[in-house]
């Protein structure tokens, strides 16, 4: 018997972030555009798929539904699934986190000041570097009091320098992350990822700090940041011009508004077989050899979020 903890999209596609010509998300078109995709593309590391969409999801499926239960870390990773495998009861089950307590960590805007700007993670093409570096080149155009700061790394580091209004502080810590965001006093974040994200980790620290965050209408982050309320989704279609627009009028928005939101409650599965896996104590106690908690299943973590150092990209 399995249970499965969806991560990503890999069930229905094999580009596994649902990322499509122009390193953007795909749409989700029909099987023939898919087919055309991936005959294109391939999977997401561009070897050949031999398989049509069809068959592809047709496996799935039947994997899915041989899980005793699958989990999934938000509501819309549920409904995207169910559009193609509806036979099969997806749980939303959010990632469990831990998440510091803070006052908030954006710094008051000031007339005439420049708005500095949060970008938090690993950044590559498919998380926004391209869309980011487009949006700093129209900054620099059109002179805008506008500068990024990226906590974390990029694919370009060398053509953003050349900018001279993208800072990147390179990779960080986990528990550094905070101290980095303080000392850079933004006013806001922006969340550029271009594909539909399970969960998003990088959300959750801008909620821990409380700034106003900006991200395309798209996957989970949308949903997430809709339910905060402390944030706008912005169309994944949307110019540099006019993204910088937005990103300029959140942080008009934010000088005038009042203290913002703590962060979400973060989901805790104390006993992370019963809590998190609906474990009976009977189903517990054969797969651990006795009726007592045993070491490596407390905590309140699922066992695959505990190494996560590349979770910043999701």
């Amino acid at each position: 018997p399995y249970d499965w903890t969806i991560h990503d999209y890999y069930t229905i596609c094999p580009r596994v972030n649902l990322i499509g010509a122009g390193l953007r998300y795909c749409g989700e078109p029909d099987d023939t555009g898919c087919d055309r995709c991936l005959a294109r593309l391939g999977d997401d590391q561009g070897r050949t798929v031999a398989d049509s969409i069809a068959v592809w999801r047709k496996r799935s499926g039947r994997r899915l539904r041989g899980a005793r239960r699958v989990f999934a870390p938000s509501a819309d990773v549920s409904r995207r699934l169910a559009r193609y495998f509806p036979d099969r009861t997806v749980v939303v089950r959010p990632h469990a986190e831990s998440l510091p307590c803070l006052e908030g960590l954006a710094a008051p805007l000031r007339t005439g000041e420049t708005v500095r700007v949060a970008l938090i993670g690993t950044l590559i093409a498919m998380k926004g570097s391209e869309r980011l570096f487009a949006c700093a080149r129209d900054a620099k155009i059109r002179r805008l009091p506008l500068e990024f700061h990226v906590i974390g790394s990029t694919d370009r580091d060398a053509a953003f320098a050349r900018l001279g209004n993208v800072h990147v502080t390179g990779p960080y810590q986990e528990h550094e992350v905070y101290d980095r965001l303080a000392g850079k006093q933004c006013h806001l974040a922006f969340l550029p990822s271009e594909c539909p994200e399970s969960y998003m980790y990088t959300l959750s620290i801008v909620m821990a700090a409380r700034l106003f965050v900006v991200c395309f209408d798209l996957g989970a982050q949308a949903l997430r940041v809709r339910a905060w309320g402390w944030g706008r989704t912005i169309g994944l279609d949307l110019l540099p011009e006019a993204i910088n627009d937005e990103l300029m009028a959140a942080a008009r928005f934010v000088a005038a508004s009042p203290v913002p939101p703590r962060a979400p409650a973060t989901a805790q599965y104390p006993d992370v077989l019963m809590s998190y896996y609906e474990f009976t104590p009977g189903e517990r106690s054969r797969l651990t050899g006795s009726g007592s908690r045993s070491d490596h299943c407390s905590g309140s973590r699922p066992h695959a979020v505990a190494g996560r150092d590349h979770a910043r990209l999701h």
